[in-house]
């Protein structure tokens, strides 16, 4: 798949889409695509790639805890609401 770097907008080449979606993962092997040949495949830190289009990596893909965040809040009204008592579902 093919990604962005952003700091210098370079192009690279990530050798598994497994590894850049794990949330556990902080870096991603990637081959840097410059001239013709085809560069070694080297770790490159997630949180400095984007897509080509420009757009950032989802959450769920960087951070384990992207729910954590927006549950958070819930959360608390619900078992407010309830007298402390918290329903986890059926």
């Amino acid at each position: 798949m093919l990604m962005m770097l952003k700091e210098d907008a370079g192009l690279v080449e990530v050798e598994s889409i497994r590894q850049l979606s794990d949330p556990y993962s902080d870096y991603v092997m990637a081959s840097k695509l410059r001239g013709e040949e085809q560069q070694e495949p080297e770790p490159v830190p997630k949180k400095s790639l984007v897509f080509v289009s420009g757009e950032r990596l989802p959450a769920c893909w960087v951070n384990v805890n992207y729910r954590e965040h927006s549950y958070g809040s819930r959360f608390k009204l619900v078992s407010e609401r309830n007298g402390g008592f918290v329903y986890y579902g059926s």
